[in-house]
């Protein structure tokens, strides 16, 4: 009996100390260093607790590890914001791991005319479907896709460009290795065509990516920059 009634006291015991909550991890596909490129990181600690332990690691298109800044503290409500790979003089992706749920905005720019800056959304966890709405490809508009594998080993994408009828009409396969980070330019995808609508298709049946698009005119002349986000697809 006593037996007995020792197991259920220790096993009270363990039902009341509270479960060690897993860490997050967010990811920003695209980074840019150098010359009047810059890259900035805003993060808000959503959470009630005072985020203890935030990493944020920068790694090149090869997955080199480019700098890392540990221990990064942010009290509940409050905000961390810092110009990211000073002086690397590269381009890659960014991963950030916290014990908070945290939320956040990273800025993308160049300094030089014509100045521009657009905003990439923190992405919390992988996506293994995504799809671009709208793209263009013409004698203004130009579309580039950056795609990060955070994994530890490589995968290969599957990209589909249709038109606006459904159609496929261009697709192309992306080795990605693993911590790597490549840009599908769908100028590229499509050889040289015009398009002035259609949507990007990316699926992965050998890992799990991180994706965002660039929607721009300056190759062209022009001045205008916008961040596209993809939507996740989960059928």
């Amino acid at each position: 009996m006593k037996i007995v009634q020792a197991c259920l006291i220790a096993l009270c015991l363990l039902a009341a100390v509270p479960a060690q909550a897993e860490d997050k991890t967010y990811h920003i596909p695209f980074f840019q260093s150098g010359g009047s490129e810059w890259t900035g990181l805003s993060l808000y600690n959503i959470g009630s607790n005072k985020a203890e332990k935030i990493v944020v690691t920068v790694y090149d298109t090869a997955g080199n590890e480019v700098e890392k800044t540990s221990n990064i503290k942010i009290k509940s409500k409050g905000t961390y914001t810092q110009v990211l790979g000073q002086g690397t003089e590269t381009e890659g992706w960014i991963k950030i791991k916290s014990d908070q749920k945290l939320a956040g905005v990273c800025f993308i720019g160049d300094s030089s005319y014509p100045d521009y800056i657009f905003d990439i959304d923190l992405a919390e966890g992988t996506q293994s479907k995504v799809v671009f709405p709208h793209v263009a490809v013409d004698a203004i508009w130009d579309t580039t896709i950056q795609v990060c594998n955070p994994g530890s080993s490589k995968i290969k994408i599957h990209v589909k460009f249709r038109d606006s009828e459904a159609k496929e009409q261009y697709k192309q396969d992306v080795e990605i290795k693993a911590k790597s980070s490549v840009t599908v330019s769908v100028r590229d995808l499509v050889e040289d065509t015009t398009w002035d609508d259609g949507s990007i298709y990316i699926n992965s049946d050998s890992g799990s990516f991180v994706a965002f698009g660039v929607y721009s005119s300056l190759e062209t002349g022009g001045t205008s920059i916008a961040g596209i986000s993809p939507t996740k697809i989960t059928e």
